[in-house]
Formats: C-alpha cells, sequence, structure tokens
C-alpha cells in the first residue's frame, strides 16, 4: 500500500466527523510521512497500522478535543487551540495582533539583507540546475554522435572505431545519469526547499506552547 492509498482510506473512514478534524489528521499524517522519508512507504504504514484502525483511534479520541503535533495526536478535555493565560483568553500556537505586527515590521526592515541573499541562493539553485541540464545534453549528444561515427569507423580504421563506439556509450550512460540526478533534484529536492521555506516563513507567526509554559 502506498501513502496515497492509506490517505485516502483513511479520510474514508473519517466521513462524519467535522471537516476541520479530519484535514488536520490528513494533514498530519502527510506530514508524517514526508518526516519519515528515509523509510519506505510499507514501511511506515506498517509501524501506523491499517487505515481503518487509525481512524478508529481518532474517532475515539473525538469524544475529547484533540490536537495533532510532532510528537503525536495529544488529547485534551479543555477546547482545542485555546487556552486561558493571565485570565486572558488566547489561541494556543497564535500571537496576538501586536506581536504579528511587530514581526512584519522586523522582517521589512531586514529585507535589504534578507532579499539579496534568498536572491543570491536561488540564482545558485538555478545556476546549478542549468549546468547540469547543460551537461546531459552536452553528453547525450555528444554520445550519440560518437556512437554513429563510431560504427561508420568501424569498416575504414578498426579500432579508431572501437574507440569512438566505447566513448559514444559511456558519453550516453554518463547522460542518462545526470537525467536521473535532474529528476531526483525536480521531484525531491525541489518540493523539499519549497516545503522548508514556507515552514521557516510561518516560523515567525506560532508560538512555542512549550516556551510559553502552557500544558
Amino acid at each position: 500500500m502506498k501513502r496515497e492509498e492509506f490517505l485516502r482510506r483513511l479520510e474514508q473512514c473519517l466521513k462524519g466527523l467535522p471537516s476541520k478534524e479530519v484535514e488536520d489528521a490528513i494533514r498530519y499524517y502527510e506530514d508524517y510521512f514526508e518526516d519519515a522519508s528515509e523509510m519506505s512507504d510499507e514501511e511506515i504504514i506498517a509501524s501506523l497500522g491499517k487505515p481503518e484502525d487509525v481512524a478508529k483511534q481518532i474517532r475515539m479520541n473525538s469524544e475529547v478535543s484533540y490536537e495533532f503535533t510532532e510528537e503525536g495526536v495529544n488529547n485534551s478535555n479543555e477546547k482545542r487551540n485555546e487556552v486561558t493565560v493571565n485570565n486572558k483568553k488566547t489561541t494556543k500556537g497564535k500571537r496576538s495582533n501586536s506581536e504579528i505586527v511587530l514581526i512584519v515590521i522586523i522582517v521589512i526592515c531586514a529585507l535589504p539583507i534578507i532579499a539579496p541573499l534568498a536572491g543570491g541562493i536561488i540564482a545558485a539553485i538555478a545556476g546549478i540546475i542549468v549546468g547540469i541540464l547543460g551537461i546531459t545534453l552536452a553528453l547525450i549528444i555528444g554520445g550519440i554522435t560518437s556512437l554513429i561515427t563510431g560504427i561508420g569507423t568501424l569498416f575504414v580504421v578498426f579500432p579508431n572505431g572501437v574507440f569512438l563506439v566505447g566513448l559514444g556509450l559511456v558519453a550516453a550512460t554518463l547522460g542518462i545519469l545526470f537525467c536521473r540526478l535532474l529528476w531526483i533534484i525536480a521531484v525531491r529536492f525541489i518540493p523539499w526547499l519549497i516545503r522548508g521555506i514556507v515552514k521557516v516563513c510561518k516560523m515567525p507567526f506560532e508560538k512555542n506552547n512549550k516556551d510559553e509554559g502552557v500544558q
């Protein structure tokens, strides 16, 4: 079973619960799969159990308030996302409006430093990708050309033809390997980088409940 099927079956088993709870549950297990990327989908699912069993546990917990965190599904009899601090009602995991305004002002002031740095990183990554793409095309085209030339040379100067054919095969093989590298960058590295950037951008606007002493 792959993650897509697991998440689809889990969502089906959670039908009837409030949509917000279902979305939180699906998002939590999507992040769980991403964080455990060093394991295969089958290994992760084996550690979690069947989606029906996971949904059953979530439904049992839905009788009380609960939240999805990096440590797992935490239950609480208090209203989710709301705590009382110094007799004031505040949202758990969210910053107050004044704190958000202050953070926005700090970010704006830091833009002259952040923008060039971010632009340089993006340009460097783009340059690497373009460079790999150029090498890949050169190896594949050069390999095919050398292979065709070598086959023709076999009937004229046999040793030279063998050399050219071998060189063409090696170049074409390296080109295929570089294609694989580009695929890994496009499918894994770039989405991982985007998720990381989004996560870093969200961090200033979220509180760490442990730091705030909220239980």
